[in-house]
């Protein structure tokens, strides 16, 4: 679940309608980041991987535009053509 706070008003968005390798990393812990300019960048991270059916080290490198990610989340558009992992 991801969650939008401003002011008084939030916002929340699923995480379950992103592609199942997304999901999970951000489901992990212990990520590297780096953001530049609109782009934030997550790499790594460790959890547990149902697809992989044992704890892992994710090798994903993914890339979220934030402020597309942001105004998808407040409208209740769809998430995923903002996120990409390689």
């Amino acid at each position: 679940m991801w969650w939008i706070l401003l002011g008084n008003q939030s916002w929340t968005a699923s995480l379950d309608v992103l592609p199942a390798s997304i999901k999970e990393q951000l489901s992990a812990t212990n990520m590297e980041f780096y953001q530049e300019g609109d782009i934030l960048y997550l790499i790594g991270g460790y959890g547990y991987s149902a697809i992989a059916g044992e704890h892992t080290t994710y090798p994903n490198l993914t890339a979220i535009d934030v402020p597309k990610t942001i105004y998808a989340i407040e409208n209740d558009l769809p998430l995923a053509p903002f996120f990409s992992d390689k």
